[in-house]
């Protein structure tokens, strides 16, 4: 059972994003920025500060919302047409995710109820390791097969493939899934900063290319040298 704070304000960002700040000092005696540290990217560190101080003005002089809608702006500009399909490939989604829940469930031998979330977002980042061939699916990093009873085991994590500290993007774009070990090995890295200590474990930065030539189009760029700035530009 998770336990919920009620903030009075919308408190520092680091505070709650620890894994993905740095270069705090945990002081308790420093300002919040100092002790938790900050976010690399210095726009989107900018912005999230910029936010809570419009939050906190707000809360000041309204009180507490009582919910909170957040609208991308792109999807106010939608046609009907557009909203049409995202709606289709909402429900598209729907269904896929129920088939995934009743083939996790069989395969963990437990009820659907008790299927995680994270285990569903792990088969579906799965799937997209080689859509065509089920037998073909590995490590975007290691090139180790991944079969499904190992990918909901331990051995294997979802793992950002722009670091999420400098994007901030929790999209499945964003994320694959790989042996804890190239996890921990590529770090808080780009696939291009971390190809030399990819390479001293015999994995061959072309051999990482050519696996994620399988995945989304979408995804796949993010594998490149370029892959952060095409990211900084596009997204």
């Amino acid at each position: 059972i998770k336990e919920f704070y009620v903030h009075k304000e919308l408190p520092y960002y680091g505070e709650y994003l620890q894994r993905h700040v740095g270069f705090g000092s945990g002081k308790p005696d420093d300002s919040v920025e100092k002790r938790y540290g900050k976010i690399a990217n210095p726009t989107v560190h900018i912005g999230l500060n910029q936010i809570r101080q419009v939050v906190n003005a707000l809360i000041k002089r309204y009180g507490h919302p009582s919910e909170v809608i957040v609208e991308v702006a792109r999807d106010l500009k939608q046609s009907k047409i557009q909203r049409d399909e995202e709606s289709k490939r909402q429900a598209e989604n729907q269904k896929r995710n129920t088939r995934l829940r009743a083939d996790i469930a069989g395969i963990l031998n437990i009820s659907e109820e008790r299927v995680r979330r994270d285990d569903i977002e792990k088969m579906i980042l799965w799937e997209e390791l080689n859509p065509k061939n089920i037998a073909d699916r590995k490590c975007p990093y290691s090139g180790a097969s991944i079969g499904p009873t190992m990918l909901l085991s331990d051995d294997v994590e979802i793992e950002h493939i722009l670091p999420f500290s400098q994007t901030l993007d929790d999209s499945l774009n964003n994320k694959t899934v790989a042996l804890r070990l190239a996890n921990r090995i590529k770090g808080n890295r780009t696939p291009w900063d971390a190809r030399d200590d990819f390479a001293a474990q015999g994995w061959s930065y072309t051999g990482i290319l050519e696996r994620a030539e399988l995945m989304p189009k979408a995804k796949r760029y993010r594998f490149a040298e370029e892959g952060y700035k095409n990211w900084l530009r596009d997204d």
